[in-house]
This record gives C-alpha cells, structure tokens and sequence, in this order.
C-alpha cells in the first residue's frame, strides 16, 4: 500500500478564526490539520479533513476556531486564543489530524516545524495531548477530542525509556478518541480524506446518536475499510451521555 500514508513520526503556516460576540455560543471548537511537515512525510489529506470537520462542526452550531500547517509557535498560540475566546463554554471539541505518536502513556501532536530527531529535545518541539486537554478542561465542561494521527512508538528499542515525561492526571468529564489502537498507526488515506476522518464526518452529525454509539460506527467503517489494520479506539470519563445533534431528523 505504498499509496497511503501513516500519519505516523516516521511553508508558512495560517490560522483561520472567527470570534462571535460574547457570551452568543456555548459550544466551541478548535480544529486543526497539518499537512506540509518541514522534517518528515507529508500528510496531504490533513488539512482537506480539517477543513470539512470545520464544515461539520459549524453545522453542529459550533463556533470553530481552525489553524492549519501551524508550527509549534501558531500551534500554542491559536491554544491560548482558543483558551481565552471559549472561557465560558460547557462543550468543546479538539479535533487534530497530522503527524503523532505515543511514547509511554502520553501522546504528542506535532507541529510541522519539528525536527524529531533528538529524543531529548521531543518535549519542546511537539503539544503533548493530555497537557492541551488539561489545560482546555474545566469542572463541569465536558471536553472532547477526535485525534487522527498515529499512537506508535517511533523511537528505536533502545532508545525507548518508557516515557517521554510524567504521566499527565485525566480530568473528569473527558472523552477522547482516536483514530487507531494504543501502539499503532492510522492511515492517512489514498483517497481524499483518512479513514478514520471520513467516518467520522458521516456519524458525528447523525440525530439522537451519543459519542459511543458515533464511535461504534466510526470503528466499523474504519476497520472495513482497511481491513482490520486500524480500529478506532476511545477512552470517557463523561458522567451523562452526550449527543452533537439532538435534533430529530
């Protein structure tokens, strides 16, 4: 399958917001997709995934907020301008396609200036996922993430020390998903879009149907589609069921 792409570790980057008037939504979310990597493989269906979750969300009277090929500097910076815009909200989503992995129990997302060829210098150069989450979260917010990128270890066996830095404490009424299994690749995709993105972008809007039962969908298309070789994967800690599209249809 030399045609498809693992958005695995192995040009100028843009933000694109809008605010809305204060206090007008309380659903937010913060979309991004990284495709022009500087140091490592290209991942052409990132940005044209994010695009269309842009899409989506908005339907889903989310007030988005979407950076695209950002490096490390944007990557932070379109964190704290989503941090402070979405203060008041009770629901938010992260959805992030592009280069990942995992390393012990924490995953790192990586922005398209990293170089990714020092182990010590691993934790500088990407956003280490549970760190945004923990940093997003709020009591009584429910906080949820799609990430489509790999959960391997890219490091040689001997170099692999178990973990790339202390393990980061899970908050309440967090959902997470992912698009492969813990140690694993995900596919970015020999179409248009990933397997694990086009799934997604057909379920997350379906009326009446909660985050688990997305999931459950979203895992047997993605596990169709490529033969068993990637199968979604999610971890909650919500306390209620919670459905994007209450709407009947």
């Amino acid at each position: 399958m030399a045609a498809v792409r693992a958005a695995c570790l192995v040009f100028t980057a843009w933000l694109v917001f809008t605010a809305p008037p204060a206090g007008a939504f309380e659903r937010y979310a913060l979309v991004i997709g990284n495709s022009h990597y500087a140091h490592v493989a290209p991942l052409p269906n990132a940005v044209r995934d994010a695009t269309a979750m842009v899409n989506a969300l908005e339907a889903l009277d989310f007030t988005v907020f979407e950076g695209t090929d950002l490096t490390a500097e944007d990557f932070a910076r379109l964190i704290g301008t989503f941090e402070e815009s979405a203060a008041e909200a009770d629901t938010i989503v992260l959805y992030y396609a592009g280069h990942g992995f995992q390393i012990g129990g924490r995953h790192h997302l990586t922005p398209v200036d990293a170089v990714l060829r020092d182990r010590s210098r691993i934790e500088s150069e990407t956003l280490v996922l549970e760190e945004v989450i923990a940093r997003l979260h709020r009591p009584g917010r429910r906080t949820i993430a799609f990430i489509d990128a790999c959960r391997n270890d890219p490091l040689p066996p001997g170099a692999r020390t178990g973990s790339a830095g202390p393990p980061v404490r899970r908050s309440d009424g967090t959902f997470i998903a992912f698009a492969t299994q813990p140690g694993t690749v995900s596919y970015d995709g020999a179409g248009t879009s990933s397997p694990f993105s086009q799934a997604l972008l057909a379920h997350i809007g379906t009326p009446r149907l909660n985050l688990s039962g997305v999931m459950a969908q979203v895992r047997h298309d993605v596990s169709a589609r490529t033969a068993g070789r990637q199968v979604p994967w999610h971890a909650s800690s919500l306390r209620a069921d919670v459905v994007l599209n209450p709407n009947r249809d």
